[in-house]
């Protein structure tokens, strides 16, 4: 039985969608909306960049300010969460002999632009291995904090990493790394609308995340916190206008700087107060009651794919949201992508790990849980998978 949610979304009826992880899907309100302000930017492009832009801009900062609990002259908008995290690491002061740290975790496109960030200034990265599956968030922690060097200047970690599915202890290591004297970048690509985040709380040097995925954003909606202390030197890797523009009251460098990076399309920005309102009516309790059924529904789709496939839950409860990654035996991830797809199935396989010891690839399912998902999505998929996996 198709979920009662399923009608707010204009996915195909006949593709199993698993897969809200990757680019998200835009409600049909949420759509409407975006599409109401493009007919209005088109019929007077000029006098809306001009003059209605910066005040919607303003409207729609407060409200993702409010949604994620930090003060509004801390938030700039990006188009992706990549872009952040070039923004930070390529303004970030490195020097010659300086170290960097990742996780073995950390979402390729961002891995490339911390390594190339620190080639350029002559400083090391230094990559933790950290373990998947695991038992406690100890196997976390230590290898983390383990791996800091006495030189180590900043640290690149995903909140819930892309491929593995894994919810960090970030506010344990957030504050463990900056006593050590580390700053801590914060890939957060997953965080906003899939879990309950308070940035000021959270205390970290930067964090940026995506809008359009479990926001429900249309794509090319991201945000970049950075505390009023790390904005004097944090800029967009694009620079622009801003740079030399003349402020107004209640508008700063870092603002001015990351608002108008060229000629670009603002409505999906635009577009966060409508999908963080619409979204959050769809379910009594709202966001929080969302994402709690959100996890229960990711939960359940564990253990049922887990005993059908004969595996150990990989992860503790306590270590995933709506997004859960499950080990499969070696094999070609793209080959099994390419047979779930002809089954009408939307569902990625992702390579784990990137580098196996044996030289045997490996594989994960990993499996999103959205509103317009049900546990029945995911019995059809525990239905094909054991012969899918037992032909190859």
């Amino acid at each position: 039985m198709p979920s009662e949610f399923a009608r707010h979304w204009s996915l195909d009826p006949q593709s199993v969608f698993l897969n809200h992880g990757s680019f998200g899907a835009v409600p049909k309100a949420v759509g409407e909306f975006k599409a109401e302000l493009e007919r209005k930017f088109e019929s007077q492009p000029v006098r809306f960049l001009d003059q209605i832009l910066p005040e919607e801009l303003a409207k729609s900062r407060t409200a993702l300010a409010r949604f994620l609990d930090c003060p509004s002259e801390e938030l700039v908008f990006v188009p992706n969460a990549t872009f952040g995290v070039n923004a930070v690491v390529q303004s970030f002061p490195l020097e010659v002999g300086d170290h960097v740290l990742v996780t073995n975790h950390e979402y390729n496109a961002c891995r490339n632009a911390l390594d190339a960030a620190a080639s350029k200034a002559g400083a090391t990265v230094d990559v933790v291995e950290i373990p998947f599956p695991f038992s406690s968030g100890q196997d976390l922690m230590d290898p983390i904090l383990a791996g800091v060097h006495k030189k180590t200047r900043l640290a690149l970690l995903d909140h819930i990493t892309s491929p593995t599915g894994v919810l960090m202890p970030m506010a344990d290591l957030v504050s463990a790394l900056q006593e050590q004297g580390v700053q801590v970048l914060v890939d957060g690509a997953h965080v906003p609308g899939q879990v309950q985040v308070s940035l000021s709380e959270l205390g970290a040097d930067f964090f940026t995340g995506n809008c359009h995925k479990w926001l429900c954003t249309p794509i090319g909606s991201a945000l970049l916190h950075v505390p009023m202390r790390n904005q004097e030197f944090v800029r967009p890797p694009v620079v622009s206008h801003g740079r030399n523009t003349t402020l107004v009251e209640g508008r700063s460098r870092f603002t001015e700087e990351f608002d108008w990076t060229g000629t670009f399309n603002p409505t999906p920005w635009l577009s966060i107060p409508t999908a963080i309102e619409s979204i959050g009516s769809m379910m009594e309790g709202g966001w929080p009651a969302i994402q709690e059924r959100n996890h229960e529904l990711a939960l359940a789709a564990r253990d049922l794919l887990c005993s059908t496939l004969g595996v150990e839950h990989p992860v503790p409860d306590d270590y995933l949201a709506s997004l859960v990654s499950i080990p499969l035996p070696p094999g070609k991830p793209k080959d099994l992508y390419a047979d779930l797809s002809a089954l009408g199935f939307e569902v990625p396989v992702m390579a784990w790990p990137p580098t196996p010891p044996d030289g045997h690839l490996g594989r994960c399912i990993r499996l999103s849980c959205q509103l317009y998902n049900s546990i029945e999505d995911y019995e059809r998929l525990a239905e094909v998978l054991p012969s899918l996996l037992a032909r190859a």
